[in-house]
C-alpha cells in the first residue's frame, strides 16, 4: 500500500497530503542542482602522484550543472550490504547538511583520486605479461615504487608502505636470483645491504626482483584501500570522500521513500503506515533534508493530536489507545495512520533525542489523562530529563485543577483515576496549536 497519491503540483510548489482529503504542508521546488566534481577533475588524470592545483572553488558554487551527474552510494541495513545509488547534486539541492558534509570532503576526495591513480597503475604493471623491454618496464616499476615510498598521497599510510617495501626488498637481497649479478654480487654475498639506504638496496634487483617488488607493493596498497573503507564505518566525511553515505540504522523501506520523493521533486511521498512515517522522518532529519522532515513531522503531530481528541471526546482515553494499539481506521481518515497514538509513544520513547515538537505532544498527552495507568505505562521506559518534564506537566496541571473555583472532585471506581477533560489537549507546540486551532488548512507558506 502506498501514500496518497498527489495531484500533479504547480510549477513552482509541490504537496504532500494526509490519506483522505486533508492536506498538510505546500512544499517549495528544489533550487537549481549542483556539481560535486568541479575540484576533482585535475586529479583524476593525474598519474604520478603529484601536487594537484586547482582552481579556488566558492563553496556557493560548488554543485551546480547537471543534476544527474555524480553518483553516490547510499549503503543501509545493519549489515550495510543493501545498497541504492543516488545523484549527489540532486540530494544537495534539498540538504545544505549534506553541502557541507561533501565540501569538508573534497580533499580527502582529491586524495582518493591520486591514490587510485597509483594502485591502479601499480596494479597494471604487475599484470603485465612478459614485456618486450624487461629493464625498461622495471625502471617503470621502480618510478612507482619510489613515487609511493615518497609521496604516497594518503601520508598516514606512508609508514606501512615503507615498511613493507623495506621488508621486501631485504628478503629479496638474500635471493641471489633476484638480485643483479646473481652469486656473483659481492655485495649482497657479504650482506653488506643491511646498511644501505632503501633505494640502494632496489638498486641491486633484477627485473624479476623488481617485479616482486611490485607485488607486494600492490598487496599493500589493496589493504590500504580496504583499511579506508573500514575507516568509513565511524566517519561519514571519510564516507563521503569515497562517495558513499552510510545509514546503518536504516532499512530499506524508509530509503526507497525518500529516493523515489527526491527524483520526484517532492511531488510524492510514499508510506504505509505511522511506523513508516516515522522512520522517514528520521531518515529525512539524517539526511538534512528539512522540507520532508517537516512536512513528516506536521503530519505525525496533527493527526496524533486528533486522534487523542477524538478519543477523548468519544469517552475514550490515552490509555486505551495504547492499550488497544490504535485507533479505528475511519477515526483517523485513512488505513495509514493506524495504531498512530501507540507508534508515536513508542518512537519518541524508544529515541535518545527524540524531536522536541513529538515529546512535548507526549508529554501533554499523559498529563492531560490525569490517569496515574498512563503513567505506569511509560515509567520504565522514559528517561530522567523527559521523566522530569513530565512530572511538572502533572504538577501544573494538579495546581490549575485546584486553583479553578468550583471544582468539584467526582469519584470513580478507579481511585486513582481522575475523569478526563473533554476539552483540547494543551500543547506548548506551535504546529499542533496551528493544527488544533485551524483543521484542514494547514498550509505553510514558503
Amino acid at each position: 500500500m502506498t501514500d496518497p497519491q498527489l495531484a500533479s503540483p504547480p510549477p513552482t510548489h509541490s504537496t504532500i497530503s494526509v490519506p483522505g482529503s486533508m492536506e498538510i504542508i505546500q512544499l517549495s521546488q528544489s533550487p537549481a542542482p549542483p556539481d560535486i566534481d568541479q575540484a576533482l577533475r585535475e586529479a583524476e588524470g593525474q598519474a604520478n602522484g603529484g601536487p594537484v592545483v586547482s582552481k579556488p572553488v566558492h563553496p556557493c558554487n560548488l554543485f551546480h550543472g547537471d543534476i544527474y551527474k555524480t553518483e553516490v552510494t547510499l549503503e543501509h541495513g545493519k549489515d550495510l550490504k543493501q545498497k541504492r545509488i543516488l545523484h549527489l547534486e540532486l540530494l544537495c539541492s534539498c540538504s545544505e547538511k549534506m553541502v557541507a558534509l561533501f565540501i569538508k570532503a573534497q580533499k580527502l576526495r582529491e586524495l582518493y583520486s591520486r591514490s587510485s591513480v597509483l594502485r591502479k597503475e601499480v596494479k597494471s604493471s604487475v599484470c603485465d605479461d612478459a614485456p618486450e623491454d624487461a629493464v625498461e618496464h622495471a625502471s617503470y616499476i621502480m618510478r612507482l615504487v619510489h613515487q609511493c615510498v615518497k609521496q604516497y598521497p594518503l601520508s598516514h599510510h606512508q609508514a606501512a608502505i615503507n615498511l613493507a617495501i623495506t621488508q621486501c626488498a631485504d628478503r629479496l637481497c638474500k635471493d641471489t636470483r633476484a638480485v643483479k649479478g646473481g652469486s656473483g654480487n659481492t655485495s649482497v654475498r657479504k650482506k653488506d645491504f643491511k646498511d644501505w639506504h632503501l633505494p640502494d638496496r632496489l638498486q641491486q634487483l633484477n627485473p624479476d626482483g623488481v617485479r616482486s617488488v611490485a607485488r607486494t607493493l600492490l598487496k599493500t596498497l589493496q589493504a590500504i584501500k580496504v583499511t579506508e573503507i573500514r575507516r568509513a564505518q565511524s566517519n561519514p566525511a571519510t564516507a563521503a570522500a569515497q562517495r558513499r553515505i552510510l545509514l546503518p540504522q536504516f532499512e530499506n523501506k524508509a530509503v526507497v521513500s525518500v529516493v523515489n520523493w527526491l527524483y520526484s521533486q517532492g511531488a510524492t511521498l510514499q508510506w504505509d503506515s505511522a511506523d513508516h512515517l516515522c522512520k522517514i522522518y528520521a531518515l529525512a532529519e539524517e539526511l538534512g533534508i528539512e522540507t520532508l522532515a517537516a512536512a513528516c513531522m506536521r503530519t505525525l503531530l496533527f493527526t496524533t493530536s486528533s486522534a487523542i481528541d477524538q478519543a477523548n471526546a468519544a469517552g475514550r482515553g490515552v490509555r486505551e489507545l495504547l492499550e488497544e494499539a490504535g485507533l479505528n481506521r475511519e477515526e483517523v481518515g485513512g488505513g495509514q495512520l493506524a495504531h498512530i497514538v501507540p507508534t508515536v509513544f513508542s518512537y519518541v520513547l524508544g529515541e535518545d533525542n527524540p524531536p522536541t515538537a513529538l515529546r512535548d505532544l507526549v508529554i501533554n498527552a499523559i498529563a492531560d489523562s490525569h490517569d496515574i495507568e498512563v503513567f505506569n505505562m511509560v515509567k520504565g521506559v522514559i528517561d530522567l530529563p523527559m521523566a522530569l518534564q513530565l512530572s511538572e506537566a502533572m504538577i501544573i496541571r494538579a495546581c490549575s485543577r485546584i486553583q479553578q473555583p468550583g471544582t468539584v472532585k467526582t469519584e470513580t471506581h478507579d481511585e486513582n483515576k481522575v475523569p478526563i477533560k473533554p476539552d483540547v489537549m494543551e500543547t506548548d507546540t506551535p504546529a499542533v496549536s496551528h493544527a488544533l486551532n485551524n483543521p484542514g488548512s494547514l498550509h505553510t507558506e514558503h
